[in-house]
């Protein structure tokens, strides 16, 4: 601890820009490097040039903080915040963005403790931990405010002047790059993490309204003389993708139960987004994903049901509803004590069903069930499932999946995919046995994800240039004949308007068309059932 380098607070600053660009970034530069080589030939001088401008821009923007009592917990926290970047975009190839740093402020403990493991203890270390501790142990000498001043404008006629002469050498080079790769600046990092936080935090809490925008004030239920109420159970998926769901084609039968029932299947569904905290508030969103933004602050589906008088009821087995249910009764089962369905602190799918028989009974009139799952969320797919559905082998055991060949991930991941198609199967089977309901079942998958195509793991990439295994979903209906009699819904029908594409943007407008709710906030268009219901 004796240990006390001096340094002036410029050259700290140019040694730390400097340590940014060519620690932690690989995946940015494998990027530019892959961008600006042709027949084999890297254009040595324009990474030379990209080189000199990104340590220039990071010299200039952390001399606006060389400043005592400033720099040192500024260089700390970017330290810090550089090393955990740097490892989920080096290990899984993700992008850092706004909702990519949603996710992180609305993940839960043990969604966290899952990514944990000793690369990322090592990443954190050796790019944040020793650093930081070197920073602090410096003595930072600044010099007088005069001189300081004058060193400051320095810097930044120097830097204009650097990064101006570059650009106009390889005007055409930057012009190219800007306009066809212009995500690899989400790549960069800790600029990419600095501006996504303050993009999150300007969209979600300095701009978020106030006061919640209604919807649907007009909501009311047209009555009907059936002598069943009805039950609609919504199952919200997670991180299930298309690709890998055996009714939507794929080479392996990941449905065997669910291809013995009566389902209806749309094999072209998409997502309205990548991550969970963006997608499910969005499904069950009035707005279409063109029009979605985490910060239009409005009512859910889920009120606009309510507000009808038709009893609501989330139970939820991953991280929360991200707002969608916040108006109506929710039960959080994530962490139940179930000696048979839970360990640790998670619980598998089916507890979602425990209690739920039983509840019905007692459940008098119509009822809108949302059941949200754990799914597929990885990395540590391999704890999704109980060992009975561990069908296909070997599988990854770690949540390092850089670690792993890739099939073990794929089989791991379609292993989560056939006990998601269980706990489906058992829902239906419940639902079947409700002979005081008029029973339907409605999944979807929140999004996709990427199991390694192209050096691309989990999800999060942002949705402009998202691959389709992250936006490709798998949907699917179960109707019961006494639910579609009663809507006058014809059920061949459907089958057919279900090969067309699809998407979240039809939930909302779906479930309050079937449920003969009749509202302003209604949209004919974007209802799955209105061609086939009425003859």
């Amino acid at each position: 601890m004796s240990f006390r380098p001096a340094i002036g607070a410029l050259r700290l600053v140019l040694l730390v820009s400097l340590f940014f660009v060519l620690s932690g970034n690989q995946s940015f530069w494998h990027q530019v490097m892959s961008f600006f080589t042709s027949d084999g030939q890297r254009h040595w001088p324009m990474l030379g040039s990209m080189l000199l401008v990104t340590t220039t821009l990071l010299t200039l923007l952390l001399s606006l903080f060389a400043w005592p009592r400033l720099l040192k917990p500024v260089l700390i926290l970017l330290l810090l915040l550089h090393a955990g970047a740097a490892y989920f975009m080096n290990s899984y190839g993700i992008y850092i963005d706004r909702d990519m740093v949603q996710n992180v402020f609305e993940t839960n403990p043990a969604e966290a403790f899952e990514l944990f493991n000793l690369k990322l203890l090592a990443y954190l270390l050796g790019l944040g931990v020793l650093p930081a501790l070197l920073v602090w142990r410096t003595e930072i000498r600044y010099a007088r405010l005069p001189r300081a001043l004058l060193q400051r404008f320095g810097v930044l006629l120097l830097s204009l002047g650097v990064i101006g002469a570059n650009a106009a050498a390889f005007f055409d080079d930057y012009a190219s790059w800007g306009r066809e790769q212009k995500e690899t600046r989400r790549l960069f990092t800790p600029l990419n993490v600095l501006y996504a936080t303050g993009d999150y935090i300007n969209r979600s809490w300095l701009r978020k309204p106030t006061v919640l925008e209604p919807v649907g004030l007009d909501a009311k239920r047209q009555a009907t003389k059936a002598d069943k109420p009805l039950l609609l159970v919504v199952v919200v998926g997670e991180t299930a993708r298309a690709a890998n769901f055996g009714l939507d084609g794929y080479n392996r039968d990941t449905t065997p139960q669910l291809r013995q029932l009566d389902v209806i299947n749309f094999p072209q569904a998409s997502s309205c987004g990548t991550a969970t905290a963006t997608s499910v508030p969005c499904m069950f969103s009035p707005m279409s994903r063109e029009e979605y933004k985490s910060s239009q602050h409005k009512e859910s589906l889920l009120d606009v049901v309510q507000r009808a008088g038709v009893p609501v009821l989330w139970r939820d087995n991953n991280s929360g509803c991200k707002g969608a249910c916040d108006r109506v009764p929710y039960e959080d089962l994530s962490n139940a004590k179930d000696a048979q369905l839970c360990q640790g602190n998670e619980c598998f799918d089916e507890i979602l069903l425990q209690g739920l028989a039983a509840r019905l009974q007692h459940q008098p009139g119509n009822l809108l069930l949302v059941l949200h799952q754990k799914g597929s969320h990885g990395p540590a797919y391999y704890l999704r499932y109980p060992p009975a559905f561990e069908q296909f082998k070997p599988v990854c055991r770690t949540n390092k999946l850089q670690e792993c060949d890739r099939q073990s991930i794929i089989n791991a991941y379609d292993n989560t995919l056939l006990y998601t198609d269980h706990f489906l199967a058992s829902t239906i089977r419940l639902l079947q046995q409700q002979s005081g309901y008029r029973t339907a079942l409605w999944y979807m998958s929140d999004h996709g994800e990427s199991l390694g195509e192209n050096n691309l793991y989990l999800h999060g990439a942002p949705y402009a240039f998202a691959p389709q295994t992250q936006t490709h979903i798998p949907m699917l209906q179960w109707i019961s004949p006494q639910f579609a009699a009663s809507t006058g819904l014809n059920v061949d029908c459907l089958r057919q308007q279900a090969q067309q594409p699809v998407s979240h943007d039809n939930l909302f407008h779906s479930v309050l068309g079937i449920l003969d709710i009749q509202t302003q906030a209604y949209q004919p268009s974007l209802d799955l059932f209105r061609r086939c219901r009425g003859g």
